[in-house]
């Protein structure tokens, strides 16, 4: 685990609270401890607790990111023996201290009862290697010991609050640093930003030990080759996309650790476990595709989702396939940037936690809950008719040799949401597939040499037009919209 901590950088914040913010900055710049949006940090000044905003991501916070709240106050709410967390968020709206700031994290309780100044959490990789296990629990007391006892898993909220603190009280020791919550991740504290982060990286850095120690750090990689073809890889993302009900933008991971994966003879049991934590079923859901049976997966899903109200679309995120590895999808680039990052993460862990134990995850309820709560963001995003959003989830490509022409093109994709690529470059039916999974729209100069893609763009999901690039941009922009 590198140490990120910057002496001279730390020196130049302002206040506590802006020490806060950096603090919350280096933890959020290691992907091995959190992933887009994951983790929260806290510190108490005076009567106020400074507490990170739900929905800001830790690696690019700044002070306007946290929220101030009563501090005596919001730890009375933990007095109540049940509270539901639609409650708890209507009791703590009147305690934020100034107007115009972010709802507070949903974890603002358990924040505000441990007694340290300073108090960070992440859903590092290495932790839930460890406890997310058959045996976790006893492996984790073995592991961590007084110095973080081990929280039972609730889900995220009140009742994750009441519990930890019933365990940091009754375990809690001279030395204790911290606390490891089962399928969740770790919080750790102290009374200096300084310290809490050293107390994040002891307790990490623990867990990657005992990893090694058990020969369960080193991920198992493919030597044989990925057999793949743009076309095989554009039908998948058309089906998918078909059974989403909109566009999806698709990259593969053909890397020998990914095939490694798809390629293990437990796979199904394996992931019939769910992911590490629910927080990456909402990017990911609960469970990927094995093989091509799309819509064998669509009626299982619905099964799943049965009786829930406004269920994500019943679409996969994640395919996975022996001769290719996976196939990941995300609405939009920074979507699919996440779910790709997501279930890089997510396999590591399984992979390292089926080594020194059996992987364990949390009941399918447990999972749909979060999937649930969190998930649909793609609907709400549709929904909106944001001009941002108006291409969002689509791939053209451009067969364009002026520069300037190229560029305006490329720009007002952007602005719309798509994605563009550059179908002149040797091989850009490979390229663009391995990117993006296929392409939804051509927009090429008269006489280009665009052959290879056009079997590309007939399997586009919702009918891929051909336009001319000569047209202007605005116009070639209302082709695409209204297609």
């Amino acid at each position: 685990m590198l140490n990120r901590w910057n002496d001279t950088l730390a020196a130049q914040c302002a206040d506590e609270l802006a020490l806060l913010a950096y603090c919350s900055r280096v933890l959020g710049a290691d992907p091995a401890l959190i992933l887009h949006g994951g983790g929260n940090t806290s510190v108490k000044l005076g009567d106020t607790l400074w507490v990170k905003g739900s929905g800001s991501d830790l690696a690019q916070v700044t002070p306007r990111d946290f929220t101030p709240l009563q501090l005596a106050p919001t730890q009375a709410l933990l007095a109540h023996d049940q509270l539901s967390n639609q409650d708890m968020m209507a009791a703590l709206t009147p305690l934020v201290r100034e107007a115009g700031r972010p709802k507070p994290s949903i974890e603002t309780l358990l924040h505000a009862a441990l007694p340290y100044r300073f108090v960070a959490h992440t859903h590092a990789d290495a932790i839930l290697a460890v406890t997310n296990t058959v045996n976790g629990q006893d492996i984790a007391a073995r592991v961590f010991g007084g110095r973080a006892p081990c929280a039972p898993f609730r889900q995220s909220g009140f009742d994750l609050a009441k519990a930890c603190m019933h365990t940091f009280e009754s375990e809690r020791q001279p030395g204790t640093t911290g606390l490891i919550l089962l399928q969740h991740g770790v919080f750790a504290f102290g009374n200096s930003a300084r310290a809490a982060y050293d107390n994040m990286l002891d307790l990490v850095e623990r867990a990657e030990a005992y990893l090694v120690q058990q020969g369960a750090w080193n991920l198992p990689a493919c030597e044989q080759p990925p057999r793949w073809t743009p076309l095989q890889v554009a039908r998948l993302r058309a089906g998918i996309c078909r059974a989403a009900g909109f566009p999806l933008l698709a990259c593969l991971q053909d890397d020998p650790h990914t095939l490694a994966f798809a390629r293990r003879a437990d796979l199904a049991a394996l992931l019939e476990q769910g992911p590490a934590t629910p927080q990456h079923a909402v990017f990911i859901k609960r469970l990927p595709l094995v093989g091509d049976d799309i819509d064998g997966y669509v009626r299982n899903y619905l099964a799943y989702v049965a009786g829930a109200e406004a269920a994500p679309d019943p679409a996969p995120r994640v395919l996975l396939h022996p001769d290719f590895g996976a196939l990941v999808l995300g609405y939009g680039a920074d979507y699919l940037d996440m779910a790709r990052d997501i279930f890089q993460h997510g396999r590591e862990i399984m992979t390292r936690a089926s080594a020194h134990d059996r992987y364990h995850g949390l009941p399918a309820a447990a999972i749909l809950e979060a999937e649930i709560h969190y998930g649909g963001f793609e609907r709400r995003l549709r929904q909106t008719g944001a001009a941002a959003d108006a291409l969002r989830g689509q791939c053209v490509a451009l067969a364009v040799t002026d520069p300037a022409r190229a560029q305006a093109l490329a720009s007002a994709l952007r602005a719309a949401g798509a994605v563009s690529v550059d179908a002149t470059l040797a091989d850009a039916a490979q390229a663009i597939t391995r990117r993006y999974g296929g392409i939804d729209a051509l927009i090429s100069e008269r006489g280009a040499q665009v052959e290879a893609l056009l079997p590309l763009l007939e399997l586009a999901p919702f009918g891929g037009p051909h336009l001319d690039a000569a047209l202007p941009v605005n116009e070639l922009l209302r082709a695409l919209i209204s297609q």
